[in-house]
């Protein structure tokens, strides 16, 4: 998941996510970003190149916040992180320390034998601002759950607030993943080192 500052304090986005087509949390609601980690395609070029953690999150942030189409089904080259938009931005941000990712844990599914890899990242408010400009409110994977669809131009749509009344809600959600609720949980608990 991921929580931004703002004037209005530090949110987050669920997305409910669709019935199918979805290779994770069909019909339920996750924490954005969510996905599998593995290359955009087969290549021993691709396997090479996005074996990263933080890449992975880049191009869930690309696909669930920005609707761009899934990088695991519409490409035929490598992507450029260095040069293609939003990567680069994201990128860049990390490296200046105006996005901050943080592990939160790595469970394992005793059903499923999936590891689980739980994360923040905490985006600076102007960092956030450029990246996910124009977001969407939703794409080919499902839609965001949303405090407010009023936004000032192409400004990012504000997510659920990251405070004690929602986080008490989502946490005691059905519908929510026990992956969100462990993230939202974790985070909560250490939103002070974490900076929010």
């Amino acid at each position: 998941g991921h929580r931004r500052y703002s004037g209005r304090g530090p949110f987050f986005y669920l997305q409910h996510r669709a019935a199918a087509g979805v290779a994770t949390m069909p019909g339920l609601a996750g924490l954005v970003p969510a996905g599998e980690f593995q290359p955009t395609s087969a290549a021993y070029a691709a396997l090479r190149s996005d074996a990263d953690v933080w890449r992975c999150v880049m191009r869930e942030f690309a696909e669930e916040i920005l609707g761009r189409p899934d990088l695991n089904e519409q490409r035929g080259a490598l992507v450029d992180y260095e040069r293609e938009s939003p990567f680069r931005e994201l990128g860049l941000a990390r490296r200046a320390g105006r996005v901050r990712p943080y592990v939160l844990d790595i469970g394992f599914d005793p059903v499923s034998w999936k590891a689980g890899i739980r994360l923040v990242c905490v985006f600076e408010e102007d960092a956030y601002q450029e990246i996910f400009r124009g977001m969407l409110p939703g794409s080919d994977e499902g839609h965001l759950e949303l405090s407010s669809l009023v936004r000032d131009g192409d400004e990012p749509l504000p997510g659920m607030p990251f405070d004690e009344e929602t986080v008490r809600t989502y946490l005691k959600a059905p519908a929510i993943t026990a992956a969100a609720r462990l993230c939202i949980g974790l985070t909560w608990e250490h939103r002070e080192k974490l900076g929010i």
